[in-house]
């Protein structure tokens, strides 16, 4: 079964019987304070026309991928922001 396993599993055995061991907490907050870092990570990545040099339908199509995906990281970002209340910088990125 995923997920199960002396690495995932909550509960430890030891001398004297299991405890219960939840290692650090996880909170959606937290969730989206890691895909924010990842996100911003992502567009860094992304610095000017994607496949600016090579001609052809094969790179026309991956640049228009590329530009997609570009897309889709800043919204996923921008909603990141958004619901940890940073409009601010929301709007500004």
């Amino acid at each position: 079964m995923a997920g199960t396993g002396a690495a995932r599993s909550v509960i430890r055995g030891g001398r004297g019987g299991y405890r219960f061991d939840p290692g650090e907490p996880r909170t959606d907050l937290a969730a989206l304070d890691t895909a924010l870092a990842h996100g911003s990570r992502a567009l860094e990545l992304f610095c000017g026309e994607p496949l600016p040099g090579p001609p052809g339908p094969l790179a026309d199509t991956e640049r228009r991928h590329l530009a997609r995906q570009r897309r889709a990281v800043h919204q996923d970002r921008t909603e990141c922001l958004a619901l940890l209340r940073r409009h601010r910088e929301a709007r500004t990125r």
